[in-house]
């Protein structure tokens, strides 16, 4: 191995897996993504992310836009301390920094690019740097030392001393109060290879009480004096080269002490805004999960409009302020496979004054729909087995309770969704129908169950109705939608467009 080579691997790791190119800069542990391989993650051509990169700067002159605030007054690139790129074949190669490329997977996520939300699912759990780690091979087990009945966090690493030396140096941590330092004769080697002598002397000329351990076996300076005795070394006659740059790579002394041992500081700040962050990602995770098995599934025809309502049901609650409810679709509420077309369960209370499409109530935690496609009918044995949907999933809901008690029935609503009016279920139901004074909502009952009714080609034409106008079959209807909702949301156009095509393709003369 050449001398460079070595240079190299000493400072960088990486790994190249086909298309897909991570690196890490060892001393410092700051890693990122080839800018090829972010675009193949964020499903957009190279040139996408090199034109958002090279342009971030001037797009505030035009116009303000979400890129722009992503990508504004960062850093981009990842370099060692001399703001050098990293070398590959003799050439610099730019790295992204992970902190740019997991806003930028996110930003594209969002949008409702596939390749984007299985790259977020993917390092999602465990955050991006240990992702990036784990495809450099640089994640490796929590070690630790007994010393006088502790066991200290310690990390071992191997340095260049100078041209032609290498050394060991031991870095640890105090499990419980975090308090860290590095051994003596690890420090002499940081210091260029200083005599541990010299070394010990400048610690005890700092500090009346140097050590962090002092015992036969092993001797450890504190990290304040091991930064003073850096700083010494580095500005002092002879000065050591490699004092200064190891200065540099463990500043702050502490905190990269503690990161390169893997110690974990508790937070002792009130902890709610990491909850409700976390809550966010979950959120989000749950979010894309939906909208990946949505693009993932290729149902037959009944599946596709069920996947199609429940998605664009799902992308309007979604955009709501605070986000109160989750919409799952084909949900199995049995041990045999009984898949409920959707399934809205509230997060929290939401927002009363939020205009919800004419007939839909979702105040109760569970609002359970079926639902029936332009070539489907509503009848009698739909409304049965939504009942039986309901009663397995309430007993299912019991079975998780932590008392096993059976929720409340005030704690379900119950949907029938229909394109078109269901005459005989109607007329089969005599006095338990119901209309209401909202053109195309009404209620039946079944027995003690009262289940609401909405037939999507009745609704009137509204802004908020564009979900059931959307799915009425009427082209009229379809095209106020179209002109009155304003689908700014990238993924709520691509559902709207799939949806269209799939009318299309079933014959609505209007979108083909």
């Amino acid at each position: 191995m050449s001398k460079i080579v070595q240079a190299i691997s000493a400072v960088w790791a990486h790994n190249v897996d086909g298309p897909m190119e991570f690196w890490v800069h060892k001393p410092t542990g700051r890693c990122g993504i080839h800018i090829r391989t972010l675009a193949l993650m964020c499903g957009v051509a190279k040139s996408t992310i090199e034109n958002a990169i090279k342009y971030k700067g001037d797009l505030a002159e035009n116009y303000n836009t979400e890129l722009h605030n992503i990508l504004k007054d960062r850093d981009i690139f990842l370099t060692d301390l001399a703001e050098n790129s990293p070398i590959k074949k003799g050439k610099k190669v730019k790295i992204i920094l992970s902190d740019v490329c997991a806003d930028l997977i996110k930003y594209y996520a969002e949008k409702g690019y596939q390749k984007a939300m299985k790259s977020a699912l993917a390092f999602m759990k465990f955050g991006l740097e240990r992702y990036i780690y784990a495809k450099v091979g640089m994640i490796r087990p929590q070690e630790s030392i007994a010393i006088q009945e502790i066991d200290y966090l310690i990390a071992t690493e191997t340095v260049q001393v100078n041209a032609i030396k290498t050394g060991e140096v031991v870095f640890l941590t105090h499990p419980k109060t975090g308090d860290s330092g590095i051994a003596l004769e690890g420090l002499a080697c940081l210091c260029g290879g200083a005599s541990v002598q010299r070394i010990q002397k400048l610690a005890e000329s700092f500090d009346t009480a140097p050590y962090l351990l002092d015992t036969e076996k092993q001797i450890v300076i504190k990290a304040n004096v091991c930064e003073q005795v850096l700083q010494h070394v580095a500005t002092t006659k002879p000065r050591r080269k490699k004092a200064e740059e190891w200065l540099q790579i463990l500043n702050p002394m502490v905190a990269s002490i503690q990161q390169r041992t893997q110690y974990h500081i508790k937070s002792q700040a009130d902890d709610s805004p990491l909850i409700a962050q976390l809550e966010q990602l979950k959120e989000k995770n749950a979010y894309l999960q939906a909208r990946l098995a949505a693009l993932d599934h290729d149902h037959d025809l009944w599946m596709q409009w069920h996947r199609l309502l429940g998605q664009i049901l799902l992308l309007l609650l979604y955009h709501l302020p605070e986000r109160p409810w989750d919409v799952q679709t084909e949900v199995n509420v049995s041990k045999h496979l009984q898949l409920l077309d959707l399934l809205v369960i509230r997060r929290r209370q939401s927002n009363p004054d939020i205009l919800l499409p004419d007939g839909l109530d979702l105040s109760a935690p569970y609002t359970l729909l079926t639902y029936k496609f332009p070539h489907e009918s509503l009848t009698n044995w739909t409304i049965e087995e939504l009942i039986a949907y309901y009663v397995n999933y309430r007993k299912q809901l019991r079975y998780e309770h932590p008392d096993k008690k059976l929720l409340p029935a005030t704690d379900f609503k119950l949907y029938a969704i229909s394109t078109h009016f269901p005459h005989k279920l109607a007329e089969s139901l005599g006095e338990n129908w119901h209309s209401t004074e909202v053109p195309g909502v009404y209620w039946l009952l079944y027995g003690i169950l009262k289940i609401q009714v909405i037939v999507t080609r009745e609704i009137q034409l509204a802004p908020h109705n564009m979900l059931w106008n959307l799915f009425s079959n009427q082209v009229a209807n379809i095209l106020y939608a179209l002109q009155h909702y304003a689908t700014q949301q990238t993924d709520m156009r691509q559902m709207v467009q799939e949806l269209l095509k799939f009318y299309a393709q079933e014959g609505l003369t209007a979108f083909t």
